[in-house]
């Protein structure tokens, strides 16, 4: 018995030896990458410099790998050229994308960018970190024209944003974290924002909405992130077919200085559902840290504004800041199509509710509560 456990003990000790000798490889890459290519959780994969997926090849990068870079590096995919990144981890192997630094900072990186080449890009289970180092107003992912995949993944500790969109929205953005970023969680345009989907967590920040125009016909719907949408340039919504914003209960805009939300101008037809709930209400509102009257202009509804434009259980504070205006303007012939109800309009440096007294229509406004507005509640 005894000599049986003797072997036993040895046995073990070898078995421990052998996974002792398994090691992983450093490989440094330095060039582009011109053929379809796997990345394996074996190496420890160290980008030196700008690469590249270039002549429409697929870098495919399997569980567990992880990929780090060099002071000033980045990936580039679409640039000029075809390209696609497939990096699918797990919740027990997450893909790691970090510097290579020994003791890392934000901005050690570049980051990724994917431009209107990127194919089908997908990433799930990956962490992106430190990244961010090209300029404070880019992301450690950066998206410019084209679309990709995210779900459970991290974007932490950029020295800029967490992600950055230009002209472009998500094909997925489920179930991911966004968080101790230098800059905001994430920038986008105003025609992107409904891409954004459900059970994504931030640290507190805003997401920064570059505004821009919702000029495509349809109804597009903000979700509830659970942070502030920052609305930094003004915001036009319409078309010639009709474009609708619906806007979920919750939601908090905060308008920059000087910004508005235009609706229905020419002939570009628009509209606004805001439905908020006495228990959560949407709240529109200055964007300074200390809110002033007149800090936004308002919302501008115009004379192709579409019947069925809503503000129910709604907070519209701070705006008025142009002249012949309020928290909200109706402009031409459109009050008939819009209703105002159980909300609280507050601290306009001009009207709460301003109307074209020749051909403003005459709205629907029921139970709604006007605070402290310079030149009075209506001027109707």
């Amino acid at each position: 018995m005894k000599k049986l456990s003797l072997i036993i003990i040895a046995l073990i000790v070898v078995i421990s030896s052998c996974k002792e000798k398994i090691t992983v490889t450093d490989l440094n890459i330095t060039d582009n990458i011109t053929a379809s290519t796997v990345w394996t959780a074996d190496n420890v994969y160290i980008v030196d410099g700008l690469i590249s997926v270039t002549d429409n090849q697929v870098l495919t990068i399997m569980p567990g790998t992880v990929v780090k870079f060099t002071e000033g590096s980045e990936f580039d995919i679409g640039n000029g050229d075809y390209g696609t990144i497939k990096a699918i981890g797990t919740a027990e192997e997450p893909i790691v994308f970090t510097s290579a630094a020994a003791i890392p900072q934000k901005g050690d990186w570049n980051g990724f960018w994917l431009y209107d080449g990127a194919n089908s890009c997908d990433f799930a289970y990956c962490v992106f970190e430190y990244g961010g180092g090209y300029s404070e107003e880019q992301g450690v992912m950066n998206l410019r024209g084209t679309e990709a995949s995210f779900n459970f993944c991290t974007f932490t500790q950029s020295g800029g944003y967490g992600i950055e969109l230009r002209d472009c929205g998500f094909t997925l953005f489920t179930n991911n974290i966004i968080s101790d970023n230098f800059n905001y969680e994430i920038k986008m345009n105003a025609g992107y924002v409904h891409t954004l989907g459900t059970n994504n967590i931030y640290d507190g920040k805003s997401i920064l909405v570059a505004g821009g125009y919702l000029d495509v016909p349809g109804t597009f719907v903000w979700t509830n992130q659970g942070v502030p949408y920052f609305v930094t340039e003004t915001m036009n919504i319409g078309s010639t077919a009709g474009t609708t914003l619906s806007l979920n209960a919750g939601i908090i805009l905060k308008m920059g200085k000087d910004t508005e939300i235009g609706v229905g101008y020419s002939d570009n037809f628009g509209s606004i559902v805001a439905q908020g709930t006495s228990d959560n209400p949407i709240i529109i509102t200055s964007g300074s840290a200390f809110p002033a009257k007149g800090d936004w202009y308002g919302i501008w509804l115009y004379e192709s504004t579409m019947p069925g434009t809503i503000f129910n259980n709604c907070e519209i504070s701070y705006g008025g800041g142009y002249s012949n205006g309020g928290n909200i303007v109706l402009r031409q012939d459109i009050g008939n199509n819009v209703t105002v109800s159980n909300s609280t309009i507050s601290y306009s440096e001009e009207y709460g509710i301003y109307k074209n007294i020749e051909s403003g229509g005459n709205p629907t406004l029921s139970n709604i509560t006007y605070i402290d507005n310079t030149l009075g509640d209506t001027n109707f």
